[in-house]
């Protein structure tokens, strides 16, 4: 998971977003808009940026299923109980 917030500001009252992506195989574009969203929130000196995470705390799950994906499996996985 990745977070990105001004951790300068007080972290109490902030709005929390959580984002996760790519829980199967065939949502490859999910991939490329996570990427797209992590790269914008990155920018450094960006004022909107910077205004947006003073009030907000964004998660990030770029990948909830990583072996489903790398193995082609929808439903499952390779964990065993």
């Amino acid at each position: 998971m990745i977070t990105f917030t001004n951790f300068s500001e007080q972290q109490s009252n902030k709005e929390v977003i959580l984002i996760s992506s790519r829980i199967h195989p065939g949502e490859t574009v999910a991939s490329y808009m996570v990427k797209g969203f992590i790269e914008a929130l990155s920018q450094q000196g960006n004022p909107e940026i910077e205004e947006f995470l003073k009030t907000t705390i964004v998660k990030i799950i770029p990948m909830i299923n990583p072996d489903g994906v790398v193995f082609g499996n929808f439903r499952t996985s390779n964990m065993h109980s």
